[in-house]
Parts: structure tokens; C-alpha cells; sequence
């Protein structure tokens, strides 16, 4: 398979046993190389959750290997994503991130679980590890931010509704003690 995503490419391969019966195994294999990070934040971004507004700056390299036994609905997906700057192109407002995603998502749980999320844009750091599901959640999260304006963008879209003041100074950290 050879495609395009957000605007890079994709490679891969797929295999289905048994594709006719309750017995099916299937895998999937994807490579997929210079996405932009903002075309991907804006697939994703939702009314409740607009990261497009972030209006983040990168290329993404990374894979997809997909499993399931008995239906494609069972598949879990083991995906890894590494984040360079984006192009002297997206600049202004733009973030540029620099970082690296692993983990694993199960279709049949609707659960995530990060292994890593470690992402850099300007002075902020947000690090992230542990799991997301319709059940059971439990997420570490770590913030740095060495401007404070820097998280500007940031409480703007977790946090639409709140007026927060147009300048600040100084440092944070927010997140477990290290």
C-alpha cells in the first residue's frame, strides 16, 4: 500500500487469515513519514478539544502495527510517532514541537495507553505517560513551562470559556514530584 496522510506519505502492508469465518487473524503495517502535525491536530480536534487552535509546527515520522483474532472490531494498535520542527514556512504563531509518542490503543476496550508523550514547543514540556479508557483512567502528567505566556494557547483550548490576563511573567511546573 502507498498513500498520502496529512500531507506525507504512508507505506504498508496488510494480511487477513481466515477472512471468511469466525477464526480471522489479521495484521496491519504502517510506516508513515513527513505528516504535518497541524493537518493531524486538526483531523482530531473536536468542539471539546480544539488542538488545532494550538496551531502546532512539526513533521511526524512514526508506525502502526495493528493485530486482532476473530474480528477487525478487536484490533490493538501498538503506534510510535517522532516529532522534528516544522518548516521555516510555519512561523508567527505557529509551535513548533519537537517529541516523541508510543503507545498502544485497543478498539475493542476504546482504551489508550501511552508508554511515552513527551513533546517541547518553545519554553513548554508536557510529559505524559499512563492510560485513558471508558472504565478505568489513570494518567501522569507533567507541565514546565519556562515563559508562562508560552501557556497561553495552551489553558485557550482546555479552557475556552476562562478570560485569563493578557500578560504574565515568570515560570511553572505543574505535575508529580520528580
Amino acid at each position: 500500500l502507498f498513500g498520502t496522510l496529512f500531507g506525507g506519505t504512508v507505506t504498508g502492508s496488510a494480511e487477513v487469515k481466515n477472512w471468511r469465518n469466525s477464526q480471522q487473524q489479521g495484521t496491519a503495517h504502517f510506516q508513515f513519514r513527513k505528516v504535518l502535525v497541524r493537518q493531524m491536530a486538526a483531523a482530531i480536534s473536536s468542539a471539546s478539544l480544539p488542538l488545532n487552535q494550538l496551531n502546532p509546527a512539526g513533521t511526524g515520522d512514526g508506525s502502526v502495527d495493528a493485530r486482532w483474532r476473530g474480528s477487525p472490531e478487536h484490533a490493538t494498535s501498538e503506534f510510535a510517532l517522532d516529532v522534528v520542527p516544522g518548516e521555516a514556512t510555519e512561523t508567527g504563531s505557529a509551535l513548533p514541537l519537537t517529541g516523541t509518542i508510543r503507545g498502544r490503543y485497543s478498539l475493542l476496550d476504546n482504551s489508550l495507553a501511552l508508554s511515552q508523550f513527551d513533546m517541547k514547543g518553545r519554553s513548554l514540556h508536557l510529559s505524559t505517560t499512563g492510560t485513558l479508557g471508558q472504565g478505568n483512567s489513570n494518567l501522569n502528567v507533567s507541565v514546565t513551562a519556562g515563559d508562562l505566556n508560552d501557556l497561553a494557547p495552551l489553558l485557550a483550548v482546555f479552557w475556552p470559556q476562562q478570560k485569563f490576563p493578557s500578560h504574565v511573567s515568570g515560570q511553572a511546573t505543574c505535575g508529580p514530584p520528580r
